[in-house]
Formats: structure tokens, sequence, C-alpha cells
């Protein structure tokens, strides 16, 4: 990674890591639910959220943006974990799958986000650049 884009990278992360984080308790809290996807908000409102934050991770830093959904959903994941106070049952690895899918999901608008970013950096170079 050139060293130009390495501090988008690190910025990139912690916009995935906090809003994933976040956007989990946020949700779990205004639905009055331990798991956030029992409430009213998750899919509504924080997966579309998510979308969002990886489409700008993706414009940040466009070198693999599978990162960026990857670690939301990781995040909330240990999240999920953490604030169940370890009485982890059995639909713990259903969680892990579901978070994996909706990670898969939301790799859409992250890969979105690099693509316009890459054709804005192209667009963007100088003509000498170009040519050589």
């Amino acid at each position: 990674m050139p060293p130009a884009t390495r501090p988008n990278a690190v910025l990139a992360a912690l916009v995935s890591i906090t809003a994933g984080a976040a956007l989990w308790i946020w949700a779990a809290a205004a639905g009055h639910k331990v798991e956030a996807w029992d409430g009213p908000y998750y899919f509504s409102r924080v997966v579309p959220a998510l979308w969002v934050v990886a489409a700008i991770c993706g414009l940040l830093a466009p070198r693999m943006p599978w990162r960026w959904p990857v670690l939301m959903y990781a995040t909330q994941f240990v999240i999920m974990v953490i604030r169940t106070k370890g009485a982890v049952g059995p639909l713990a690895p259903l969680g892990l799958i579901m978070m994996a899918a909706l990670a898969a999901i939301t790799m859409v608008p992250a890969y979105l986000g690099a693509f316009l970013r890459r054709r804005y950096d192209r667009s963007s170079r100088s003509p000498q650049e170009k040519s050589g």
C-alpha cells in the first residue's frame, strides 16, 4: 500500500469499527433489546446506514474494499457477544453466519465506492501523467 493511502485506510477502518459498534448499540438500546436485530431499527435503519458507511469507506480507501463491511459486522458480532454477558447460546453460530451474509451484501456499496474513487483518480490525473 502506498504511504499516501495508509492514513485513509486507517481512517476507513476506524470509521467501520465505530459505525458498526455505535449503530448496533443504538439499535439495541432504541429497541429495548439485547441484540439489535431483535428490535425494529436494525434492518430498517442500521443496515442501510452501514451501506452508506461502506460506500464512504470504499471512497476513502479503495484498495481491498471488502475489508470495511467485514470490520463493521465483525465488530457487531463482538459487541453482541459482549452484551450477552457470557451467555452466548446455541444460536451464536447462526448469528455469525447472518453477519457474514450481511457483510457480503454490504460489499456491493463498498466496491461501488472504490470503483467511483478509482474512476475519479484516473480522470483527475494531469495529461502528462496519462500519457506517460
